[in-house]
């Protein structure tokens, strides 16, 4: 069985997909816009280099031959979303790219296409109760918002095609290579400073980049309907100040945590002009998984502790 993976360029979640298929017996090619983005020394990986994801729509061969796609590349959230242009160059990218690249797979004999969404196609909050996958969708910045159209789209796709579609919300993901939010907790810590966290009561949605991969290689099974969306995440959620002192453990140091009360928090953080951390590390983000994992009927093989520790530990090596 031949699978075609379109990573991104930093790509750590494609890396492990990638190994994980090879593992299982799958002959895997590697659609990436770098050469080694995905590259496994030693593993019988095709790598196919484009300068754009265009040129996937453009030559039908990049996919011919493929039983499935996993679609993991993407315009990422970062710097200021709200600018000039915004949404438009997140939808052309994350949205219609998508949705030709669905189109082209289809028209090219393949059978599933698995996309990597995201909880903010979602929302950036979850409140009192975890986020279900049939919530109604509240995306609060232009990735979030190009997600949603991209899960839209595909539902679209797969309703006048046939082709299968299973649709991936992951929350925040960690592993030795992972950047973004996590690194900068990690960095954070490592610098030894005091953290004003100790007094946060909330629930996050994590997962590790091993648990993700194992639900990626799920969803390439029997799926309960022609289109799915699934939540993802590690068996359980943790607080900001829990994780802190997990990433602390694996780095083996302790994170000084110091109780400040979260109004104050909140006004600091809108004071320096940095609305966006009180959702990140006062809010609660969780998922509800519990549908996805009993459709799949999977089990997340690693905990919240070993995944964070194994990120940490590997992230030294």
């Amino acid at each position: 069985m031949e699978i075609a993976v379109v990573t991104g360029a930093s790509g750590f979640v494609g890396k492990e997909v990638c190994r994980r298929l090879v593992a299982q017996g799958y002959g895997v090619r590697a659609i990436v816009r770098r050469p080694g983005s995905a590259a496994l020394a030693g593993l019988p990986i095709e790598e196919c280099v484009v300068e754009d994801l265009h040129d996937c729509v453009r030559s039908h061969a990049l996919l011919a031959g493929a039983d499935a796609v996993v679609h993991l590349a993407a315009r990422v959230h970062r710097g200021n979303q709200e600018e000039a242009g915004a949404d438009a160059a997140y939808h052309r990218e994350n949205a219609e790219v998508t949705k030709m690249l669905a189109e082209t797979a289809q028209l090219a004999g393949v059978r599933r296409f698995v996309f990597m969404s995201s909880v903010k196609a979602l929302g950036e909050r979850s409140g009192s109760a975890p986020l279900r996958c049939e919530d109604t969708p509240r995306p609060e910045d232009a990735y979030g918002r190009s997600k949603l159209a991209a899960e839209q789209m595909l539902a679209q796709v797969s309703a006048v095609s046939g082709l299968e579609v299973a649709i991936i919300r992951s929350p925040m993901v960690h592993g030795p290579e992972a950047r973004a939010n996590f690194r900068t907790l990690v960095r954070a810590i490592e610098s030894g400073v005091p953290l004003p966290f100790a007094a946060v009561e909330n629930r996050r949605s994590i997962v590790s980049v091993w648990n993700l991969a194992d639900f990626v290689m799920r969803c390439l099974g029997p799926l309960p309907a022609p289109s799915c969306i699934f939540h993802v995440a590690d068996p359980r959620p943790v607080s900001t100040p829990e994780l802190m002192q997990l990433i602390g453990a694996g780095l083996g140091r302790k994170a000084r945590l110091v109780p400040v009360p979260t109004t104050l928090l909140e006004w600091a953080f809108r004071a320096t002009g940095r609305r966006a951390w009180i959702d990140r590390l006062l809010g609660s983000l969780e998922l509800d998984t519990s549908q996805s994992f009993d459709a799949l009927g999977w089990v997340p093989p690693h905990s919240v502790e070993n995944g964070i520790m194994r990120s940490l530990q590997e992230r030294r090596q």
